[in-house]
């Protein structure tokens, strides 16, 4: 009697994580430190509105040079909004945490060497998956704050409608959209590229300058949506990996995770494409 040989194992090299063209790569973060407190994760961040003020805090002196104060009219005053209309600052946006998992279950074996291999991937897990579920929780922020959705026939009525409304803003943005839409952006030339480097590509801007951010955690919940923005800013925590022997059930189980919050000054528009 000859018994089969035991197929040969190979383990292939890590995929190299990171989706150069989403939210992650867009956002300013702050990274804290092992140790660090995060004073953010039990009540989020409160962002200040500075650049993003009601329409009627600005206006054009239309009466005469040398009037007197006595002929102005209650519109010529430079008094801005009334108090009670002030726009009021966002929302706080609160913290997400995000994880991976893994697990060594084989018969009597849970040598270092073996659960070493569990940890490395459930932070491969992480890296890959992780950034798609933060642009798919912060998508939910991004619906709640967004007006109805302006319709818009095809893609260069959507971007034409944003870059619009940014410029009644005087800043530039980012632009949210499914990854879907990216090779249709490139086909009606909405996309200018900057250069990159090897294997990276370069930042991808609309025709008025504004950044793409083609997050792959978008496709469900903004559908044919693209929502403008002002720049992204991001709090994290190090990636952290807990451990546990369960010995039991004769198991290693691994969990690598961190907190994360994204946040932003201003929602500025949104468009639909409503073919």
């Amino acid at each position: 009697m000859t018994s089969a040989l035991l197929p040969v194992e190979f383990t292939p090299p890590l995929a190299v994580p990171g989706w150069p063209l989403g939210l992650d790569s867009a956002t300013t973060w702050t990274v804290a430190a092992d140790g660090d407190a995060l004073h953010w994760l039990p009540s989020g961040v409160q962002i200040r509105l500075r650049s993003y003020r009601e329409p009627g805090a600005f206006g054009v002196w239309g009466a005469p040079w040398c009037v007197s104060p006595d002929d102005l009219d209650p519109g010529d005053l430079k008094s801005g909004p009334p108090v009670a209309d002030h726009d009021p600052d966002p929302d706080p946006f609160v913290a997400q945490t995000v994880w991976a998992f893994d697990r060594l279950q084989e018969c009597g074996n849970l040598s270092v060497f073996d659960r070493g291999q569990a940890v490395e991937r459930a932070r491969q897990t992480f890296a890959l998956r992780g950034p798609i579920a933060v642009e798919t929780e912060f998508a939910t922020r991004l619906l709640a704050d967004a007006p109805t959705p302006t319709a818009a026939d095809d893609l260069v009525a959507a971007v034409g409608h944003l870059e619009q409304t940014f410029a009644a803003t005087g800043t530039f943005g980012l632009i949210h959209a499914r990854v879907g839409l990216l090779a249709l952006a490139e086909h009606l030339r909405l996309i200018i590229r900057e250069p990159g480097v090897p294997g990276v590509p370069g930042v991808l801007r609309t025709p008025a300058g504004h950044r793409w951010v083609f997050g792959a955690g978008y496709a469900t919940p903004l559908g044919d949506r693209l929502i403008g923005t002002s720049p992204t800013y991001g709090w994290r925590d190090e990636v952290a990996v807990r451990e546990v022997i369960q010995y039991e059930q004769n198991q290693f189980v691994a969990i690598a995770e961190r907190s994360v919050i994204v946040a932003y000054e201003a929602l500025i528009g949104a468009a639909v494409i409503t073919p």
